[in-house]
């Protein structure tokens, strides 16, 4: 769970019942955490927003030791969504640049360039189960479906019509 004052408390996955308060939380020193992922493996989670002196990173942290292992900074602006492919190889980050940043989840570096089409703040990032896709939202309620391959966009969908 993640907790507007920079907290970021863990739950247990069979119960969802809150860990004990001593194992329970972590801070995020002197930050602004946007958005969380835990990685499929167990192994890491990944946090979006802000470190420090305002510098716009996505943070991989030890799952078990709960500390950072590694700051990936973002190019541009503030990135406010964070998504983890299902084999836990490769991390996604976007946001107010209205691009996706692929990242490779062992070396934390940029992979190729960023995945653009979007025409506002993209908010929301998913990865298929099979890892041959992924699906980006924004802030007009636009989601594209894009093929991981290729970055090339599959699907564009308008939630406003569906009710979101």
């Amino acid at each position: 769970m993640l907790f507007g004052d920079g907290h970021i408390a863990f739950a247990d996955t069979k119960t969802g019942q809150p860990l004990p308060m001593a194992s329970n939380s972590i801070l995020a020193d002197e930050g602004v955490i946007n958005a969380i992922a835990y990685a499929p493996n167990g192994k890491y989670f990944v946090t979006v927003g802000m470190l420090g002196n305002e510098q716009k990173c996505v943070c991989k942290w030890d799952a078990k030791r709960r500390s950072i292992i590694e700051v990936m900074k973002v190019p541009s602006l503030d990135a406010v969504a964070v998504a983890i492919s299902s084999d836990s190889r490769v991390i996604l980050s976007a946001g107010k640049d209205k691009r996706i940043c692929r990242w490779d989840a062992i070396t934390c570096k940029p992979i190729e360039g960023p995945v653009i089409g979007h025409s506002c703040t993209i908010t929301a990032l998913a990865y298929s189960p099979d890892n041959t896709q992924f699906a980006s939202g924004d802030a007009s309620g636009i989601i594209k479906r894009w093929d991981a391959a290729t970055d090339r966009k599959s699907t564009r969908l308008n939630s406003s019509h569906l009710g979101i």
